[in-house]
């Protein structure tokens, strides 16, 4: 008999805080899951109007379950059970515009499997699983005691959770059928629409077409942290498609400065998905800071900025007195 979804559970409360429901960590999180404010929000028990989402607890409870503090939590056992299930139907759902495609792959030396994401996702975020998966294993994100997404992936491989994901146990990639062969409109569940810090909806996408409307760079950038972790699925999705632009769809980059680094050098999505590990975390908070500011044009689109007069220049690739090979890049004007 394989892993069942109850054994999942266990596992993970077990991993979490060894199966204690009285549990609470220094950072704030709680119960036998470690749920957080943004995760409690989530599964529906929790409320915020103000401040971020640091586990202060300072929000308000709905009452669901008969949960009204903090403390009826910890001593409701039932009720955290019933909130880690809801949790997980929230997370997947902002998974599944891209865990079809990575479901049955060997990523990192592991197979993915539907329970690798989800547990990947309670660990650091979706958004967190799906950059480990688009960059091939190379962006491995780990939570505040160290612990590496791909850690949690690889640990909690092969349970059935079909019951949260509403499909059949995944198949290996010889098996599985081609992208083509997808519901258009999965590519967008988890994006139809957006959420603002205390967890409302604060846009939803055009039900008619069943398109996401993509996020501008002026809107990312005045994001919390909290809000942009809550979209960070849309986000990299949209980024990746190159949908992200400006307001005013200014593609001049004259003059652009790094916000972090003051640099000119302007990063491609193409640049971005050639780095090695070391290699991207070297320069994470420049190509984050740039995110926020210009966001990640594709190459095509900084060459057509540098043929019209857009305010970019390409730099041939040189090798420095020291002999470092430099790779070419395009940077402002």
């Amino acid at each position: 008999m394989g892993k069942t979804l109850n054994d999942f559970y266990n596992d993970l409360g077990a991993r979490e805080s060894g199966g204690n429901y009285a549990a609470t960590n220094k950072q704030g999180y709680i119960g036998k899951y470690q749920m957080g404010e943004a995760a409690m929000i989530d599964a529906g028990y929790y409320k915020k109007s103000s401040g971020k989402y640091n586990n202060d607890w300072t929000g308000e409870f709905t009452g669901k379950d008969g949960v009204h503090s903090k403390a009826d939590f910890l001593r409701n056992k039932q009720a955290q059970e019933n909130a880690q299930k809801a949790f997980k139907q929230k997370q997947w759902s902002y998974m599944t515009n891209f865990a079809g495609k990575y479901a049955g792959k060997t990523i990192g030396g592991f197979e993915v499997t539907e329970s690798s994401m989800l547990a990947g996702a309670h660990l650091c975020g979706q958004g967190a699983v799906q950059q480990y998966l688009e960059s091939g294993g190379k962006i491995d994100k780990a939570d505040g005691n160290g612990v590496k997404v791909s850690d949690y992936m690889k640990k909690f491989a092969g349970y059935d959770v079909s019951e949260i994901t509403k499909t059949t146990p995944q198949k290996t990639e010889s098996t599985s059928s081609k992208p083509n062969d997808y519901n258009p409109d999965d590519l967008y569940r988890g994006m139809k629409q957006r959420i603002d810090k205390t967890g409302n909806v604060i846009q939803r996408d055009n039900v008619l077409t069943g398109g996401a409307t993509p996020f501008t760079v002026e809107q990312i950038g005045k994001m919390s942290k909290e809000e942009f972790e809550q979209n960070e699925n849309a986000i990299m999705e949209q980024l990746r498609k190159g949908q992200i632009k400006s307001e005013a769809d200014n593609k001049n980059y004259s003059n652009y400065s790094n916000p972090a680094t003051g640099s000119g050098k302007i990063y491609s999505r193409e640049d971005i998905g050639a780095m090695s590990t070391k290699e991207y975390q070297a320069v994470e908070k420049e190509i984050n800071a740039q995110m926020n500011s210009i966001g990640i044009p594709t190459k095509a689109e900084l060459q057509n900025a540098s043929e019209s007069g857009g305010g970019t220049v390409y730099v041939q690739p040189y090798t420095r007195a020291d002999g470092t090979q430099v790779k070419g890049y395009y940077r402002s004007k």
